[in-house]
């Protein structure tokens, strides 16, 4: 883990956390969604991106992948849910991102794009386990924030959840296709398993250990159109 470099990317307008992942020349990528911060921490540090990885399809975290595929070849590995939802506007969110962000705020968004995402080029339905350099990486499915919502462990010691748990908020699934049920029932279990001292990076915030995550659900609805 030591030759591991991991950089952050924070998107000004959705607040949304991308993570870029170094070693050797290479790249892992996970939820691209700011194109240009990405490629100019690829140019800074001389990298080339082998893999994307998605937490799940909401657009505030996919909507670098498709200018990254226009410039990069490698692997997008989601979810199964998450590579079917990215295809489609409704299920990813773009079509109401515009108005969610003047929701949460307060700010005027003109024009948010509403876009697709082609499938992703490897697929899982529960998890999927590979290796990345010398890492072991495991992917697990962790419904609730979102059908195609799922957890990245790099050598089961870091641990990323996209927008499934954080250190300052509660979890939000109150959007098209979130369950409060998945979430308390099948990722929130898988969470908590793990060791309290976990480092975690969120799909928004700072990072915290796993001991001071939030495992509640935010129960107002927020817009689910």
């Amino acid at each position: 883990m030591e030759s591991l470099k991991i950089e952050r990317t924070v998107d000004r307008q959705t607040t949304g956390n991308c993570y870029v992942l170094m070693e050797d020349g290479a790249a892992v990528i996970i939820d691209p969604n700011n194109y240009e911060q990405i490629e100019e921490i690829l140019r800074q540090n001389q990298v080339t991106p082998e893999l994307v990885l998605l937490t799940h399809e909401h657009g505030d975290h996919i909507s670098g992948l498709n200018a990254l595929r226009e410039h990069y070849r490698f692997q997008t590995i989601a979810s199964l849910p998450c590579s079917q939802r990215i295809q489609d506007i409704r299920s990813n969110l773009s079509r109401i991102f515009g108005v969610y962000l003047i929701f949460i705020t307060g700010e005027r968004v003109r024009d948010y794009p509403k876009f697709v995402c082609e499938a992703a080029d490897v697929t899982f339905e529960d998890r999927l386990l590979f290796a990345w350099k010398d890492h072991s990486i495991e992917m697990v499915l962790t419904p609730g924030h979102s059908p195609g919502s799922c957890a990245i462990l790099i050598d089961g010691e870091i641990l990323f959840p996209g927008d499934s748990l954080f250190g300052d908020r509660q979890v939000v699934t109150r959007f098209d296709g979130g369950s409060s049920e998945d979430y308390e029932t099948k990722a929130k279990p898988f969470y908590q398993s793990l060791p309290p001292d976990m480092p975690v990076y969120p799909g928004h915030g700072e990072k915290f250990l796993l001991k001071d995550g939030i495992f509640e659900v935010a129960h107002p609805q927020l817009l689910s159109d």
